[in-house]
């Protein structure tokens, strides 16, 4: 199988003791093409050379060689991927992608790369690519490339969206450092989730109890007082899941 524009050389030989001196023609497709006395050259092979070629003596005799068959092959194209479970996959859950491409010799090696990273996935020089216990770190984009003895083809890249319950949850407070009396101070629940947590809910330890104090995502004084001072935590939630944060302490100084 030969590549679209390839030189390639045809020709004819015969062996035996009525060889010598023995003139042969060449046919394709049973169109005679001609003698040659070495080999026919097609400078740019395309669709018009390909097809059987046989060898036959001159003048004509009941007798030809074996045909041999010329094809015109081209590297991989229309290289894409195909997801498998369609739609959300979660964490914890498994996806399959398999990567396909037309080429002529068939595709003989596949890769898979993630986020443009310079290096391939290891392991992963099949068509299919198995992802099982998704991570959240496992999001991102992905695009394999598939390869014949005639070329390359990369195909498009799949974003692959993992959703996940809230990670890393934890109060920030704002300012840092000292805060006195009569400050503004923000309270602000921050979470990473897919999707975006949608629901927050504000705790206050005061002793032996706990308070809730509210179900936005920033808790606010706009004027602090020393009796705000304590520990509050905070938990995000999503359609997945929630999770709760570490308590954090809001420390007032009075006004001096």
């Amino acid at each position: 199988m030969f590549g679209f524009g390839e030189t390639v050389f045809v020709g004819c030989q015969a062996r035996g003791c009525a060889a010598p001196g023995r003139s042969l023609a060449l046919y394709r497709n049973g169109l005679n093409l001609g003698s040659y006395e070495k080999w026919m050259i097609i400078n740019r092979f395309d669709q018009q050379h390909a097809g059987a070629y046989a060898c036959r003596p001159i003048p004509p005799q009941n007798v030809q060689s074996p045909s041999l068959s010329l094809a015109l092959g081209h590297g991989p194209h229309s290289t894409s991927i195909a997801v498998f479970p369609v739609g959300e996959v979660s964490e914890g859950g498994s996806v399959t992608l398999t990567c396909s491409s037309d080429a002529a010799p068939p595709v003989e090696s596949f890769a898979w790369f993630k986020d443009m990273e310079s290096g391939s996935i290891p392991d992963s020089f099949r068509p299919q690519l198995h992802l099982s216990h998704l991570k959240y770190s496992d999001r991102g984009e992905y695009f394999c490339v598939a390869r014949n003895s005639l070329g390359t083809d990369r195909s498009n890249p799949l974003q692959l969206n993992v959703t996940y319950a809230p990670k890393n949850t934890h109060v920030l407070v704002s300012p840092r450092g000292d805060i006195r009396e009569g400050s503004y101070v923000n309270l602000s629940c921050v979470s990473h989730a897919n999707p975006p947590a949608s629901r927050y809910s504000w705790y206050r330890i005061l002793g032996d109890q706990v308070l809730a104090k509210g179900t936005v995502q920033n808790l606010t004084f706009l004027s602090v007082r020393a009796h705000h001072a304590g520990q509050y935590y905070c938990t995000a939630s999503n359609r997945l899941g929630y999770q709760t944060s570490p308590a954090a302490t809001l420390t007032v100084l009075c006004k001096s």
